[in-house]
């Protein structure tokens, strides 16, 4: 696909076809470029097409013009797409087990969660008088937030998993707290589950009734993934706790994304830089406590016929209670 040399700048008048066709193109080139194996090349191509189809549409179209509920069915037509292609990098740092000796690791991570971001900045362009939520619906939202969460909490256990920690990255500590955020931010999506109105000092409006449903929604929980969430994120509050306390623990780094007012190219490359502030450790340590708690609760009742393992959750709050 021909690729454009001009750069985009969302502070820009630019007509919003045009940057949303240089999406939809920049990304493309970039996957096809990253793919060097068949059976990723056969993926590729089937989205080559999907891309075309949709660049087709924004070609003939003036979406300028459009009404608002056509705008969100183009955003979140791309935003599905981007879902999806972004998913083949994903599988391949999945097969390859995130390999940590890899110095692009980390970059090729970011590089996703980048991508995944840059959905937002179209959300802005296309709807500025819309939320992210209404633009995109729950669903999409969701998913993009349990993706970008879910890639920290990879790579991080990936890191616990193959290294010493005196080896980790100076952007440890920034990933494991970044996939916190994305996790919860999954989570509250919809409503802000309970547990987490109590971390947070809130008073609750009501008490739940004690039956299997209305503890489900009361706490978040509208799917596999929400209750997956629920573990990565005490998981990830664990080995910031952890982290928090080795005699070598180093100073917080700030993971800051590629340039957010240009789309995504093969160039994008992740920056860090140093950042001293000052972390409230018990609230990780709270929010670990009460997220496995839930998770227990969820997986060893309403839950239990999908065969959850708690023994991980209960190790981990048994860590937290005496740390």
């Amino acid at each position: 696909m021909a690729s454009v040399n001009r750069s985009l700048d969302l502070n820009q008048d630019l007509d919003v076809n045009l940057n949303l066709s240089e999406f939809c193109k920049n990304i493309m080139k970039d996957v096809a470029q990253r793919t060097d194996n068949k059976s990723m090349q056969e993926v590729e191509n089937i989205y080559e097409q999907r891309c075309l189809k949709i660049l087709k549409n924004i070609d003939k179209t003036n979406i300028h013009n459009l009404p608002e509920p056509q705008k969100c069915q183009y955003l979140q037509t791309i935003a599905q797409f981007v879902l999806e292609l972004t998913y083949i990098d994903e599988c391949k740092l999945v097969e390859e087990e995130f390999p940590p000796e890899d110095p692009t690791t980390f970059s090729r991570v970011m590089f996703i969660i980048d991508t995944l971001s840059r959905v937002d900045n179209l959300a802005q362009l296309l709807l500025p008088n819309k939320s992210i939520l209404e633009s995109l619906g729950p669903d999409i939202l969701e998913c993009l937030h349990w993706r970008k969460g879910a890639l920290f909490y990879m790579y991080c256990h990936t890191l616990n998993a193959k290294q010493e920690p005196s080896g980790f990255p100076d952007h440890y500590q920034k990933c494991l707290e970044n996939g916190v955020e994305h996790l919860k931010s999954l989570l509250c999506t919809r409503n802000k589950p309970q547990w987490l109105r109590m971390v947070d000092g809130q008073v609750c409006d009501r008490e739940y009734e004690e039956d299997d449903h209305t503890f489900l929604l009361t706490e978040g929980l509208y799917s596999d993934i929400h209750l997956l969430a629920l573990m990565y994120c005490g998981e990830l509050c664990y080995w910031l706790i952890q982290h928090s306390i080795r005699p070598e623990h180093s100073p917080v780094t700030e993971v800051v994304s590629s340039d957010t007012s240009s789309f995504p190219t093969s160039q994008d490359k992740p920056e860090l830089n140093v950042d001293s502030r000052t972390i409230n450790w018990d609230v990780y340590r709270q929010t670990g406590q009460a997220c496995l708690k839930v998770y227990i609760k969820s997986a060893t009742g309403p839950l239990s016929p999908g065969g959850w393992s708690t023994n991980r959750a209960e190790e981990i709050i048994n860590y937290l209670n005496c740390h």
